[in-house]
């Protein structure tokens, strides 16, 4: 049934009659939610031919300014149209976990044209009462819309707008959890370390919407407006202090924690950052604050010791240096069991990992990682390390896994396919490269679900080995003996399975590293976008030890993946001098077919910044890219890219 009533609106230059209607919609199934259509009709007429007892805009609205102002602004725009508006409400009375509810849970689509939340951080917001009790008045109404999103015009000019992939989005979109029946309170956490607010403000953005007091504590020359986005949200607060990872690193992070806390208590202490994350351990078992034990986070960035804590080592072993190798070899009674990978005990980026084939590449490659922490780097590492592992190449089909865990129960986890790397393709020439830089991530996993389903349980049983039983984990393996295999079809590089195929040999997983963070900016936002999980606000719950938003976030939309997801990176080739200003800009503005595919991305080499600088493996850019088609259109879009990016090197 439609309710209709009639308003006054004052303009700066004219008073303007508005009819305002509604409906109760009955197409959306959502738990905690109900949904109202309303239509607002402007018409300019002289106020002699007005009904008579009109109530005001002002008095309509005034227990909702957030809502009434959205609607204002709507309103003095030259619409031809109606403004067709969905607005929710609540069943449920309770505590706002996130007060950008609707914008991050529902996707671009092109039934939405704007979306807004009508409620703040930790704010309490009543259930809404029986329909009957409120259709009389459009004022009895508005107290209780939590949120709206405006539809388009192309919508709006439309005879049917009740679209019924309109009322799919939002019932995808509206997840349980929202709401806490426990009372909430705005809190204070610093944030040590500053490359996770770098490529984007999404981490101060979450912090914001929590209700949370976001201090960042880095150098003091650290560009504390280097955020690429426009208008970005930068942190509330900024610390100086020396970043130097040596011995007195957690003691100056003490310190200056200490200092703040006179004008603002801290609650909650964390990083993403591998070289600060034991300082960090430390400095919150002496201020008393959550986190997991300091042993934990020794464990996890240590490569052998990850290795070690593994029920099936598959033969690894740890040396320091060559000599140390030449000592190891000649205890050997059997062949080696070529090829091997080497990497540092401790390290990030792929940096000096290599796949070897032969003897004379092995001790090339020991001889690399081993120097790579061999003299202090206090921008890195701030002890000598010269420890390196030597394990076996595993064959079989690589993936990220992240994992969501409380009190040692798995919450949630996603598993993604992350595409062969140099290193694992067949030799193609005299410049065949050994290094493992990732090349495309592909969300969600081609795996067979049985061996998922063992990625699963056996990565979390390892996670709970190292001691950890609460945060966000980021952990990369591969499955030995997959039936999954990678091979072209129809030009089309993916990972392909035979289905029932029989095994000769029992499938097995291959733990690479467990990572006790979110995975980088990029892979955390195509994780959002797919699946409406936030791995930054999970962050910052558990360093609050808020166990009640933390499981809250970790509930991933209905119906996700609700699409394809790619992280496409693209690898230096050539040294020199990048001459191109902005290749990425570049592309998308040269193959107008990307923009409404590309939600994010990054060019990370601009014009005068060096390439292939004294041996560090890096990328020239990375994207982003969404298909609400199919896995196919998605690698067809990742070919696009790989095929029309281009840049020039001086």
């Amino acid at each position: 049934m439609e309710f209709e009533q009639a308003i006054s609106l004052q303009l700066p230059a004219k008073s303007l009659l508005v009819h305002l209607s509604w409906t109760w919609n009955d197409g959306i199934q959502a738990e905690d939610f109900v949904t109202l259509d309303v239509v607002l009709r402007p018409e300019d007429k002289p106020e002699g031919d007005w009904p008579p007892h009109l109530q005001s805009w002002e008095s309509t609205l005034e227990k909702n300014p957030g809502l009434r102002n959205f609607l204002y602004d709507c309103l003095i725009q030259p619409e031809s149209h109606p403004i067709v508006l969905r607005c929710i409400s609540s069943t449920t009375s309770g505590y706002v976990t996130r007060a950008d509810f609707l914008e991050y849970h529902l996707p671009s689509s092109n039934s939405i044209e704007k979306i807004a939340a009508f409620v703040g951080p930790c704010e309490y917001v009543k259930a809404l009462p029986p329909h009957a009790n409120l259709e009389r008045s459009f004022q009895n109404i508005a107290p209780f819309i939590m949120g709206c999103v405006l539809l388009p015009e192309t919508l709006r000019s439309s005879a049917d707008w009740h679209t019924a992939s309109l009322d799919a989005l939002l019932a995808a979109g509206l997840s349980p959890g929202w709401l806490s029946k426990e009372p909430l309170k705005k809190t204070c956490v610093v944030w040590v370390g500053g490359r996770a607010l770098e490529p984007g403000d999404h981490v101060s953005k979450a912090a914001s919407a929590m209700g949370v007091s976001l201090v960042l504590v880095e150098s003091p020359d650290y560009p504390q407006r280097s955020i690429s986005t426009p208008n970005a949200r930068l942190p509330d607060k900024f610390i100086s202090m020396d970043m130097t990872t040596d011995a007195g690193f957690t003691e100056r992070l003490l310190k200056a924690v200490t200092t703040f806390s006179t004008e603002i208590p801290v609650n909650g202490l964390c990083t993403i950052d591998e070289i600060y994350t034991i300082q960090v351990a430390q400095a919150c078992q002496v201020l008393g604050l959550p986190c997991s034990p300091t042993e934990c986070y020794i464990n996890a960035l240590d490569k052998f010791t990850t290795r070690s804590l593994e029920l099936d080592t598959h033969g690894s072993f740890r040396v320091y240096g060559v000599e140390d190798l030449h000592r190891y070899l000649g205890k050997q009674q059997i062949p080696f069991p070529y090829p091997m990978v080497v990497r540092p005990c401790v390290g990030w980026s792929s940096q000096c990992v290599a796949k070897v084939s032969n003897e004379d590449e092995l001790f090339r490659a020991v001889q690399n990682a081993s120097d790579r922490h061999a003299v202090p780097n206090t921008l890195e590492w701030f002890e000598p390390r010269t420890d390196v592992i030597v394990e076996p190449y595993i064959e079989g089909p690589e993936v990220d896994a992240n994992f969501i865990l409380l009190d040692g129960e798995l919450l949630f986890c996603e598993i993604s396919d992350d595409f062969p790397s140099p290193a694992d393709l067949p030799p193609s020439g005299a410049q065949q490269q050994d290094n493992f830089l990732e090349t495309i991530q592909l969300i969600p996993s081609n795996l067979p679900n049985d061996e998922q389903s063992l990625l699963r349980r056996n990565i979390h049983e390892s996670i709970l080995r190292q001691g950890f039983t609460t945060g966000v984990f980021h952990c990369e393996a591969r499955v030995q003996y997959s039936s999954a295999r990678y091979t072209t079809e129809g030009g089309i590089f993916d990972l392909r399975w035979e289905g029932d195929a029989p095994r000769s040999t029992s499938v097995k997983t291959f733990l690479h590293e467990i990572n006790p963070r979110p995975p980088a900016y990029q892979s955390t936002m195509a994780i959002l976008g797919a699946y409406g999980v936030d791995y930054y606000a999970l962050h910052l719950a558990a360093c609050l030890n808020d166990k009640v938003r933390f499981r809250a976030f970790s509930q991933p939309l209905k119906h996700a993946p609700q699409h394809t997801v790619a992280v496409k990176y693209l690898h230096e080739s050539l040294p020199g001098t990048m001459a191109t200003n902005d290749a990425g800009t570049d592309l998308l503005m040269r193959v107008p077919r990307l923009q409404s595919n590309v939600p994010f991305f990054k060019t990370l080499k601009k014009k005068g910044d060096g390439l292939r600088k004294s041996g560090w493996l890096s990328f020239l850019a990375y994207f982003v890219i969404v298909s609400k088609i199919s896995r196919k259109d998605c690698l067809e879009l990742v070919r696009l890219v790989e095929d029309e990016f281009r840049f020039a090197v001086e």
